[in-house]
This record gives C-alpha cells, structure tokens and sequence, in this order.
C-alpha cells in the first residue's frame, strides 16, 4: 500500500495541468478571448501525461515489480496512455455536449485538430 501514493505522486503535474485547464476555461473563461490557448494547453496535458507514465514505469523497474525494458519499450505505454487518453478526452467532449447542451466541442474540425 505504501506505493500507491508514490505511483499517484507521478501524475502530480498532469492533474496541476488539468486544473489550470479548467480554472482557465470554466473560472476565468480566457478561451472566449483567446480560442487558440487550447493548443498549449492540448501539448502541455500530453506532454505532462507522457512524462508521469515514464515516471511510474521508471518507478516499477526501481522496485522491481517489471523488468528492466529496453528505450523502445519505455516508449510504448507512455505514447498508448496519452493517445488513449486524448481519445477519452474528446470523447468525454462529445458525451457532455450532447447530454448536457455545453459547447466544449467547438466544431469537427476542432476536435480533429486536438487529436493531432
């Protein structure tokens, strides 16, 4: 059990992304203002979610519970977290747009643009 707040501690900078994220666009409603300071915070979130699954994985090799994996395996699951992640994003987007009338979704085009 003593792990589990270590492993939660590497994702410490994504969740300070999210919720400068969200106190930028709910709080201070800056997008309405500045609809392109979404590309920032789209490559800071990414950035930020590979970063942490690197920390984690490093993490689970100094404790032993995965083996020593070679760069290229490094490099899968932290590129797979945040392409998987980024698709439940858009998605979660799209669910609340459509239950709840919100316009996080802008336009196709935007969320196609946030996927790339």
């Amino acid at each position: 059990m003593k792990h589990i707040p270590r492993i939660a501690r590497c994702f410490s900078f994504p969740t300070f992304v999210l919720a400068c994220h969200l106190i930028a666009s709910r709080l201070l409603n800056l997008y309405a203002g500045f609809p392109h300071l979404d590309v920032p915070f789209h490559l800071l979130g990414g950035a930020s979610l590979a970063i942490a699954c690197s920390r984690a994985l490093a993490y689970m090799q100094r404790e032993r519970w995965i083996a020593v994996l070679d760069r290229l395996s490094l490099a899968a699951p932290p590129i797979a977290l945040t392409s998987t992640a980024a698709i439940f994003w858009e998605l979660m987007e799209f669910a609340f747009d459509h239950a709840f009338g919100t316009n996080m979704q802008v336009s196709l085009a935007n969320s196609m643009q946030d996927q790339c």
